[in-house]
């Protein structure tokens, strides 16, 4: 079975099943908090810049960024993650200021230069063709422009051993 559709699947489970991330024994909001106002930092002012949440999930960090300013498009290969992202930034009223597709991040359905910036959380890793997927987001980025991700550390052996212990969090690949 192709790994996009796999992914896709795995997500859509998780979303239908209630088990995202962030609700997880080992995995959650506050075991984030750090990492999360590092990237805060790194994205800086967001008032009124068109930003891409590049693999957006149930959109946490869809949130973060409209709360900063932004105005938002997220994108997920997730149809049941898109939902989510959408019913979130419906409930909080940023609507006006959002719009969600389901897309393949290797195949941005976008036009150069259309980003302020590019944002993503845990997303890049899932990725099977990182260079295509870095030179789609240098496309879409506008000169100027700049991305902000914050990744998993595959070689790390704590990372590796939060791994273990948490193997329905994740696909096997």
């Amino acid at each position: 079975m192709d790994i996009k559709i796999k992914e896709a699947e795995f997500h859509d489970n998780l979303v239908q099943e209630g088990k995202m991330r962030r609700e997880q024994k080992y995995y959650t909001y506050e075991s984030m908090i750090d990492v999360i106002k590092v990237q805060d930092k790194f994205l800086g002012d967001l008032t009124d810049k068109k930003v891409l949440d590049y693999g957006c999930g149930v959109g946490w960090l869809t949130v973060d960024l409209l709360l900063k300013g932004a105005k938002v498009h997220s994108i997920d290969i997730s149809p049941k993650s898109i939902e989510k992202t959408k019913e979130r930034v419906k409930k909080l009223g940023f609507s006006n200021f959002h719009n969600a597709t389901v897309m393949d991040c290797l195949k941005l359905d976008f036009p150069n230069n259309t980003f302020d910036v590019v944002a993503g959380n845990g997303i890049l890793h899932h990725l099977d063709d990182l260079d295509k997927g870095l030179n789609e987001i240098k496309r879409v980025l506008k000169n100027g422009g700049y991305m902000v991700f914050y990744e998993p550390l595959g070689k790390n052996p704590i990372i590796n051993l939060y791994r273990s212990l948490t193997k329905k969090s994740r696909t096997e690949d």
